[in-house]
């Protein structure tokens, strides 16, 4: 088993022709590259941190992807990606499971989804293993540069 390195990098979605504005945010980088082009073709590749907006609400769901319990969508999955619109899983959002295996994390079952189980679409990509320590260290510096 090969283990990544997860980091957290700042980032913009430019503007277009929907969008009078750049987006900032925060992205997840795996061994370097954006999650989002590991995935392939995904139509918003926004996550929901660093908008600024509520530091407090983008804390928790960075709390989410530490403390390995299920989130509260139907599904049961994390979120990577979300609308660009709104921000909202509801929309459509790319997810995710997290597994705590003890000595390491995996993230696997990547799927394109409303949060609920009947509407996902697989997404073609193969589980994601992380040292344990070296997961804390990531997600501590997506929180601090949350805050």
């Amino acid at each position: 088993m090969k283990f990544s390195q997860l980091e957290f990098k700042r980032s913009v979605l430019s503007k277009d022709k929907v969008f009078n504005e750049d987006q900032p945010f925060i992205d997840f980088i795996i061994d370097g590259i954006s999650l989002s082009e590991l995935l392939g073709d995904t139509s918003d590749p926004l996550t929901i941190y660093g908008w600024g907006i509520n530091k407090k609400f983008e804390l928790s769901y960075a709390e989410r992807l530490i403390n390995f319990k299920k989130s509260d969508f139907a599904n049961g999955l994390q979120t990577a990606y979300v609308c660009r619109c709104c921000g909202d899983e509801g929309c459509g959002a790319v997810m995710f499971d997290i597994i705590n295996h003890g000595a390491y994390v995996e993230w696997n079952n990547f799927v394109y989804s409303n949060g609920y189980p009947t509407n996902e679409e697989p997404i073609n990509i193969q589980p994601v293993f992380f040292e344990i320590g070296g997961y804390h260290r990531a997600i501590g510096q997506l929180k601090s540069l949350i805050k």
